[in-house]
């Protein structure tokens, strides 16, 4: 989709080895479409939180809501600023995870938390640089 945004999961962290790492084809293509694209090692997050290995494939999922929510709408219409945002966000991790205790809630939002802060927006980054040499978006 024109001016869409994608994601990639990639232990990579900066931007433009992130966008070096993409076919030039694709390159281009995200560059003619206007895509932006953000990037985050969501594996290595999961493992850092995951109470137990068996969680970890879990709550790389878990990184998306912090991914969504970072790049999303959702909190400036709703009015949150990121503390407001992040207690709303431990309300439904308590209510759904809640029985399992205090500590599977905050592995959760520790992970949420984390995408949040620390997705890269590597179109932001490659602003102004020359991303995909002509010669290469035929390939």
């Amino acid at each position: 989709m024109d001016g869409g945004t994608v994601f990639v999961p990639t232990p990579l962290t900066d931007p433009d080895e992130i966008w070096e790492a993409l076919p030039p084809a694709t390159r281009a293509e995200m560059l003619a479409r206007k895509i932006r694209l953000l990037a985050l090692d969501t594996a290595a997050l999961a493992m850092k939180h995951a109470p137990r290995p068996d969680l970890e494939i879990r709550m790389q999922g878990v990184a998306l809501v912090g991914v969504f929510l970072r790049v999303s709408p959702f909190a400036e219409r709703a009015g949150l600023d990121r503390p407001a945002l992040m207690e709303a966000v431990r309300g439904n991790l308590t209510r759904f995870f809640g029985k399992r205790g205090t500590s599977v809630v905050d592995a959760n939002l520790a992970v949420i938390q984390g995408a949040y802060d620390g997705v890269i927006d590597v179109t932001a980054s490659m602003a102004g640089k020359a991303a995909v040499p002509a010669a290469e978006a035929t390939r």
